[in-house]
């Protein structure tokens, strides 16, 4: 039996985590969370408080129906929203607040079925009014089902031009999109904070990964979903604080695994079997050549100094 045939083996035999929720309270309706409190059907997600139906969001409190939202509060059906307060069926707007069906809108308050509008205040579909007409003619547009608001807004988006991106302070990433504060990426969507990635989605503060879907402070990571502060590792799925780590599953706080499931605190270990540091590179060496890997891939580099990000990419 060859090296991923036992490897495959052993995670049918292995028992799976049932929640994936680290340092979370009343999260049971949940699935990989982190650092978040009273959450209902909340998927993907970190640093929420009293939400539900939620997916791909972080930061947010007191909301409904997101996806893909950052540091939002009193939101509702809202998608690709970052710093917005009170909003409700909003897409891709930014620092604004008490907006209603609106797309793309930027710095701005009490709008209603806007498009494209920045530093803007009491308008109803692109229309500017003084403040108590915005506030009659927002209580008879309430009387109406959303629908009828929603496809207003989609006739409205169709005549007006768009951006070619949604990237925000990013450099070279014009084959990416969603990314911000990022720099030299390829082919990759929704990214904060990292550099030199290509082919990967929902990355942030992470470097110098390909493939990668999830991932939080890695760097040097290739195949990898659902892993986080971790340095030069590949074909993972669920694990923390990894270092030269290969074909792991749900494994934490380890270093020099290969092939392994469920452990913890573990080092030099292949298959889930204790091996000496000598005896472990051996027979590395062995898997390696197994696998048709070059000698050079997974080298022992040392990683970035953390804490990176907070200097600038």
């Amino acid at each position: 039996m060859d090296f991923l045939q036992q490897y495959q083996k052993l995670i049918k035999n292995n028992p799976k985590i049932f929640i994936y929720s680290l340092k979370s309270e009343n999260v049971d309706y949940t699935n990989y969370l982190f650092r978040s409190k009273n959450v209902f059907f909340g998927f993907d997600g970190a640093y929420l408080t009293d939400c539900g139906y939620v997916f791909d969001s972080r930061s947010c409190t007191d909301c409904f129906d997101l996806t893909s939202c950052l540091a939002c509060e009193l939101c509702y059906e809202c998608l690709d929203c970052v710093d917005c307060y009170h909003c409700g069926y909003c897409q891709d707007c930014r620092d604004s607040r008490d907006l209603l069906f609106s797309y793309n809108c930027r710095n701005c308050s009490d709008l209603f079925g806007c498009v494209g509008l920045s530093y803007k205040q009491y308008c109803i579909f692109n229309k500017q009014l003084a403040k108590k007409e915005y506030q009659k003619q927002r209580i008879e547009l309430f009387k109406n089902p959303p629908e009828i608001h929603l496809a207003k807004v989609e006739i409205l988006k169709k005549q007006l031009p768009r951006s070619l991106n949604r990237n925000i302070k990013s450099e070279n990433c014009d084959f990416a999109n969603w990314s911000s504060y990022s720099v030299n990426l390829y082919w990759s969507f929704d990214l904060r904070k990292c550099s030199d990635c290509l082919y990967s989605i929902d990355l942030e503060f992470s470097r110098d990964c390909i493939d990668c879907f999830s991932l939080h402070e890695c760097e040097l990571c290739y195949e990898c979903v659902y892993l986080g502060h971790s340095f030069n590792c590949s074909f993972i799925h669920g694990g923390d604080y990894l270092r030269n780590c290969h074909f792991c599953s749900q494994c934490y706080q380890s270093e020099h695994l290969f092939g392994c499931v469920n452990l913890s605190h573990a080092k030099d270990c292949i298959l889930n079997k204790q091996y000496s540091e000598k005896d472990y590179f051996a027979k590395v060496g062995e898997i390696r050549r197994e696998l048709g890997w070059p000698e050079s891939l997974g080298s022992q580099a040392k990683p970035t100094e953390r804490g990176w990000w907070r200097k600038g990419v």
